[in-house]
């Protein structure tokens, strides 16, 4: 009971930051994801690399931090999108920094640690502001829509499966999971995006289930990759930031996956049909 409460809280605190800074503005979005880039990119480096080099570590976070605020701002001031150049040297500067340390020779896993940090955490958090810049209006609710679509699809997938699962989505990665639960979370996301068809009207109601088709499917594989990973390394969760629900990677899994497809699949919408 305990657990549960505390879960309960966690989960609670967690999502109204995300929703409140969704609301409040792009700018306040973009400051909270600055904090999350941070604390994803230091988790996904202790995984990493299991030796714990702080010093290389904190730096190659900074830097992941760094190169998401290059491309969210490149995003969100469009007249300055220039900036964005500034994300390459930055990158670039893990394997300098790596190469002029004592341990030269020893830093490879740190140096892959540090630019994964980046292309698997960094660069897909900052779609989610170019999500946010869409629009002063249309941004905010397509980024709440992907949120609210994302969070409905995991929930009834958990219920359904554990209702009604039988047949194992890919038992060697994740045991839990099921096709039942796959199948009632797409259910429910799609049902989501139907929502917001009614209630926005920033889309066509086949553009919104597309909208909830590419969350499910593609947040659903992002959940099944980080559980490869998180089994190849022999770890349960990716962190213990968050009481009762493990790191923060646990809780973006399915985000870091799905966002840059979504961002894509507005622009492809927007421009191309």
């Amino acid at each position: 009971m305990k657990n549960m409460l505390i879960r309960s809280l966690t989960g609670a605190v967690f999502i109204a930051i995300i929703i409140g800074s969704i609301l409040w503005s792009p700018w306040a979005f973009f400051v909270v994801f600055c904090a999350m880039t941070f604390g994803s990119a230091f988790e996904f480096f202790s995984l990493v690399d299991s030796k714990k080099h702080q010093g290389f570590q904190i730096f190659s976070t900074l830097v992941a931090t760094m190169i998401f605020a290059t491309i969210s701002l490149a995003f969100l001031l469009p007249e300055f999108s220039y900036i964005v150049v500034i994300a390459f040297p930055l990158l670039l500067l893990i394997p300098i920094v790596a190469l002029l340390s004592h341990e030269a020779l020893t830093t490879i896993p740190r140096i892959m640690s540090g630019i994964l940090s980046v292309l698997l955490v960094a660069v897909p958090f900052s779609t989610l502001t170019g999500i946010r810049a869409l629009g002063v209006d249309d941004g905010k609710w397509l980024l709440l829509a992907f949120f609210l679509t994302i969070w409905s699809f995991d929930t009834f997938a958990y219920l359904t499966g554990y209702a009604f699962g039988k047949h194992r989505l890919y038992e060697k990665v994740s045991p839990k999971k099921s096709w039942e639960g796959a199948i009632g979370g797409l259910v429910f996301a799609c049902l989501c995006t139907y929502i917001f068809y009614r209630t926005t009207h920033i889309l066509t109601l086949g553009q919104w289930i597309g909208f909830g088709v590419i969350v499910s499917v593609v947040g659903t594989l992002g959940d099944l990759s980080e559980s490869l990973f998180k089994r190849a390394l022999n770890v349960k969760d990716s962190g213990n930031i968050l009481p009762g629900h493990g790191g923060l990677l646990d809780r973006f899994d399915s985000t870091i996956f799905a966002a840059p497809f979504i961002l894509a699949y507005l622009y492809i919408i927007n421009y191309c049909i």
